[in-house]
């Protein structure tokens, strides 16, 4: 038994994604893209705010004792800033407005750096 031919080959597999394009499943779903409804806007204000209350929290509760202690309070301020902005990106990109593969792969790595970076410092506390 001989192989078909190179050509014979390209001209079945073209046949078979013709095939493939013309049957229902095939063909992608087109989803219209419209825009957010005013929930999500009041449901993205709501988290904000809050992220935003909780930032002044820490820095409020965190920056007698750091003060007392000869460190500045806006390390750790600063430190939980980060991880909200790490946590809207990862956010955004989990809903869609961000290209996963920008968004989402360097951040395992971000975050273990992060992480590594704060084990070092010696603040076991935050």
């Amino acid at each position: 038994m001989s192989t078909p031919s190179i050509a014979v080959r390209r001209r079945q597999a073209a046949e078979r994604a013709a095939a493939l394009r013309r049957h229902p499943t095939g063909r992608g779903a087109t989803v219209e893209l419209r825009p957010p409804p005013s929930t999500f806007y009041v449901i993205a204000l709501v988290v904000t705010v809050f992220t935003m209350l909780g930032l002044v929290m820490v820095l409020s509760a965190s920056s007698i004792r750091l003060f007392h202690n000869g460190v500045s309070p806006w390390r750790t301020f600063n430190r939980q800033v980060v991880w909200a902005i790490l946590g809207a990106v990862a956010g955004a990109a989990l809903l869609g407005f961000i290209a996963g593969s920008i968004a989402i792969r360097p951040a395992p790595a971000l975050a273990s750096g992060l992480s590594r970076g704060r084990a070092r410092s010696g603040s076991a506390t935050a």
